[in-house]
């Protein structure tokens, strides 16, 4: 068929076992390219708690041409007593995919429709499926 529904989650919880506070290169980071498209994330946007959720449509255009739309949804936080579901970062898009003989290359556009609104003003580029 030419349509694939994929969804992801990831989800963990860093702590340190000698009681001290994680060291800031052992926590989770909302920078990368498996958090939420469409925000610009601040180098302060780290914690011990992530949790990320992803719905896609992909669509096959052509041979090697391929498109998606999709539904992000994520946030990190200090400790488990900050979880909180209504303080999660959600955005929607469209992504425009060229599949090469290493993996896909993307082009996705994301738009925040939930969150604090530090809108990236770029589309996400990257290589590889987002999950």
């Amino acid at each position: 068929s030419n349509v694939v529904l994929a969804v992801g989650l990831r989800t963990g919880y860093a702590w340190n076992l000698g009681g001290e506070r994680t060291l800031a290169p052992e926590l989770f980071r909302m920078r990368d390219y498996q958090t939420p498209r469409g925000y610009n994330w601040e180098i302060t946007d780290i914690g011990n708690v992530l949790l990320n959720t992803s719905v896609e449509m992909r669509f096959n255009i052509y041979k090697w041409l391929g498109s998606a739309v999709f539904f992000d949804s994520g946030n990190i936080y200090d400790g488990i007593s900050d979880f909180n579901i209504n303080d999660m970062r959600s955005s929607i898009g469209v992504g425009l995919r060229i599949i090469t003989p290493i993996g896909p290359m993307r082009l996705d556009y994301g738009y925040p429709i939930k969150g604090d609104g530090k809108r990236k003003r770029f589309p996400d580029i990257a290589f590889g499926n987002p999950f």
